[in-house]
């Protein structure tokens, strides 16, 4: 009589295969990671698992700073243009060292929300 079961785990069909990582860490990183993966109660490979498929990582780009960035280009090409246009009609009305003050002191101020946007300050 033959038997119909080989004892074992089955076989994992070909899609499941696993394909191995490499992660590189130093000495220090590798220790935390293995003692916060025991302390999980948790191989390794199944810590670095989870936290790679289940935790959410942030951007590593802020997206109100990029906004910011984008609202100070637009601003500092207004003011170029600004003192282009005085420059050029010397003559107008207007007096083009208090303009041009008034102007940097507009740039300085974005200059400062910037920072604060990006957390310099």
């Amino acid at each position: 009589m033959e038997k119909s079961w080989k004892g074992g785990r089955p076989k994992k069909a070909a899609t499941e295969k696993a394909k191995p990582v490499q992660v590189l860490l130093t000495a220090a990183e590798r220790e935390k990671v293995e003692a916060q993966a025991a302390k999980a109660g948790m191989a390794l490979s199944a810590y670095l698992r989870e936290a790679g498929l289940r935790h959410r990582i942030k951007s590593i780009y802020d997206a109100d700073a990029v906004i910011a960035l984008v609202a100070l280009h637009t601003s500092l090409l207004e003011a170029t243009k600004a003192l282009q246009d005085l420059l050029e009609t010397r003559s107008a009305v207007y007096d083009v060292s208090v303009r041009a003050r008034d102007l940097c002191q507009q740039l300085t101020a974005l200059c400062g929300q910037i920072d604060q946007k990006l957390g310099l300050v």
